[in-house]
């Protein structure tokens, strides 16, 4: 019995003691860090219907903050939470006296496509192309610096 020991000894004090697993970077960081400056608006359909963009409205993403201001007047602002671990990635859009706004998103360069619900606290979109009459699709470019 001791000698079983001692030869398994050594085996189990290397797992004890062996390093944690490095944490995975949160993917949801690095896209919030890549939205980061204004966006404008090109392209938005609701009910899978395109719609006219409004060319004095602005999105700006400061920190978790997301602003979307009318001829430079903030109109409204989110508390944005993303989850970049999601297929398709999973965007909410909380303001003050709101419901949540749950959402996905795909972030292509300078390119950001959003779609939601056109009401707080529907369910999430499973694709990028509005299908029900309450979804809404907003396409943005970053604006040049």
């Amino acid at each position: 019995m001791r000698k079983l020991f001692r030869s398994l000894l050594p085996a189990l004090l290397s797992v004890a003691f062996a390093p944690a697993p490095l944490p995975r970077p949160d993917a949801g960081k690095e896209d919030l860090k890549e939205l980061q400056g204004t966006w404008l608006p090109v392209e938005e359909a609701r009910a899978g219907r395109p719609r006219r963009v409004a060319e004095d409205w602005r999105v700006a993403i400061a920190g978790d903050r997301m602003t979307f201001l009318q001829g430079g007047v903030a109109r409204v602002v989110y508390a944005i939470a993303l989850d970049a671990g999601k297929r398709p990635k999973a965007i909410d859009m909380r303001a003050a006296g709101e419901g949540t706004f749950r959402g996905i998103y795909a972030l292509k360069g300078d390119t950001l496509i959003v779609c939601t619900g056109t009401v707080s606290d529907l369910d999430r979109p499973k694709a990028l192309v509005p299908t029900g009459p309450l979804q809404r699709r907003e396409v943005y470019q970053r604006a040049k610096r």
